[in-house]
């Protein structure tokens, strides 16, 4: 799911709710809705929708990139990247934290027995300036790993939580106050590490990696006969500047499990033949879009916009004619971020997601 950036944010921390007024100003902060942030601490987002960029508005772009573009989990097609143990995307990460943060990622491992897979990391000057996180810990199966070079920062699970081969959720936080670090795996702590959290993150001058890692001197790709880039996908991946509480690590975890309800997906056998999936384009766009549809006859269409909180932001009936259609439109006044245009001819409907860049 590509979720609008800052609209996503504000909605689905609302429903952590506000904090107790006896908790102390640290808890407060990690658990306030992130609207009350405005959109600050999320560093960078990529929903990587048919390009790898980074949507928060802090230009976190890569500057290489060689992976492929596949299915992404909900079957969007060109909606997340594919990785085959050369491949791998990179650019300056001048802007990513320093210190405290959460990176949540949804990952796809093709290969289940290659140990201590790259999946991303950022940074590096010496030993333990870099954040590094590896699956398959060369000495545990089904391990997951973060360290900053040198085993410095290290932290590797007790026990194997092997995935299985479908798409999977992991989120970790590095929190310097109380200098600990914790896994999730799709919303579930699976531990929690003490003297561990990322304090020395060296970023200037320096690069972020996603299915490989930088090397210690903060430049990817980086490989050794210990560590091997990533043989899977990966989609959706988000870093805040601080560390989030369980309450929003689980609010993160479920506002990205699904599509929104209010635009669900249908399945094939509930479409009719009459009404084709449209063509959106360009996509990205600044908000001025043209659909194209076919349709067997002649007849009204219902278009509507929803934005990820199921909100209907734009609606608008047009005659279609027998045959193809494009029909203009201008979404400009719209904010940044990803929506869902729905098609509808009487009981039938279809669906396409597009992002506006702005």
């Amino acid at each position: 799911m590509k979720i609008i950036l800052f609209t996503f944010l504000s909605l689905c921390c609302r429903l952590t709710g506000i904090a107790q007024q006896n908790e102390n100003t640290k808890d407060l902060t990690a658990t306030m809705p992130l609207s009350y942030f405005h959109g600050k601490h999320v560093v960078a987002f990529y929903p990587f929708s048919g390009n790898a960029k980074d949507i928060s508005g802090n230009k976190n772009n890569p500057s290489f990139n060689n992976a492929t573009l596949v299915t992404d989990r909900f079957g969007n097609k060109n909606s997340a990247y594919s990785f085959d143990g050369t491949q791998y995307i990179k650019g300056s990460c001048t802007k990513y934290p320093g210190g405290s943060f959460t990176i949540s990622f949804w990952f796809k491992i093709e290969d289940l027995l290659s140990r201590h897979q790259s999946i991303m990391g950022y940074g590096g000057n010496t030993c333990g300036t870099s954040v590094l996180i590896l699956f398959n810990e060369r000495t545990r199966e089904g391990a997951y790993r973060s360290e900053g070079h040198c085993a410095v920062n290290s932290s590797t699970t007790s026990n194997g939580y092997p995935p299985t081969t479908d798409w999977n959720n992991f989120i970790i936080t590095s929190d310097i106050d109380n200098t600990t670090t914790k896994f999730y795996l799709n919303g579930v702590l699976l531990e929690k590490f003490e003297n561990t959290a990322f304090k020395n993150t060296y970023i200037t001058g320096k690069e972020f990696a996603f299915g490989t890692i930088p090397g210690p001197d903060g430049i990817a790709p980086f490989t050794n006969d210990y560590t091997l880039n990533m043989t899977g996908s990966l989609d959706d991946i988000i870093i805040f500047d601080r560390a989030l509480n369980s309450r929003s690590v689980d609010t993160l975890y479920q506002s990205f499990k699904n599509e929104p309800s209010a635009v669900k997906a249908i399945s094939s056998a509930e479409l009719s033949v009459s009404l084709a999936k449209p063509a959106l384009y360009p996509n990205p766009s600044t908000g001025k879009i043209n659909i194209q549809y076919n349709y067997n006859s002649a007849g009204k269409t219902q278009i509507k916009v929803f934005d990820l909180a199921g909100k209907i932001v734009f609606t608008k009936t047009a005659m279609a004619m027998k045959g193809n259609n494009i029909y203009n439109l201008d979404l400009s006044h719209l904010k940044q971020g990803m929506y869902y245009l729905e098609l509808t001819d009487g009981n039938e409907q279809t669906r396409t997601k597009f992002i506006i860049q702005k």
